[in-house]
């Protein structure tokens, strides 16, 4: 009597197996997607909110917001926030998407507004149409859907 040994796996198991698989990681992909988002987004509105409270000592000492200039973006750029006697924030950050979208900075009277464009549009917190003085003054026309303001 000779026994028929039966190694390996059938197909129908090897399918299951890739199945499996393929659904796990659709799984992780879309968390991953939704987690790498939420990072952006959160990263907009911390750097706001940086960006606000410089803005706000700036004025304590000054009587009045900088004021903005002609080209896209923040009026300071990138290498801080100063006055010339004392320096309110080192380094401006810059949207972790630049140079794709970008911080904006208005003035108007007593008041400003800090903009910015979030990943998840349910997080809208003002909502700025395109081309305004807000969001799109260089020509990217997008819509900002975060502001925050003194």
């Amino acid at each position: 009597m000779m026994k028929k040994s039966q190694a390996g796996f059938s197909y129908l198991e090897i399918m299951m197996v890739l199945l499996i698989i393929g659904l796990l990681l659709s799984i992780s992909v879309a968390s991953y997607t939704n987690l790498h988002a939420n990072s952006l987004d959160q990263r907009r509105k911390t750097d706001i909110q940086e960006i606000r409270s410089s803005l706000e000592q700036y004025r304590s000492v000054n009587g009045a917001y900088p004021t903005p200039n002609l080209t896209p973006g923040l009026p300071f750029g990138t290498s801080g926030l100063t006055d010339g006697t004392n320096t309110y924030m080192q380094s401006i950050p810059q949207d972790p998407e630049y140079p794709n979208k970008q911080y904006h900075y208005s003035v108007a009277d007593d008041d400003y507004t800090l903009s910015g464009q979030l990943t998840k549009p349910e997080d809208t917190v003002c909502q700025v149409p395109a081309g305004s003085d807000l969001c799109g003054e260089d020509g990217s026309n997008y819509n900002c859907n975060y502001c925050m303001g003194s």
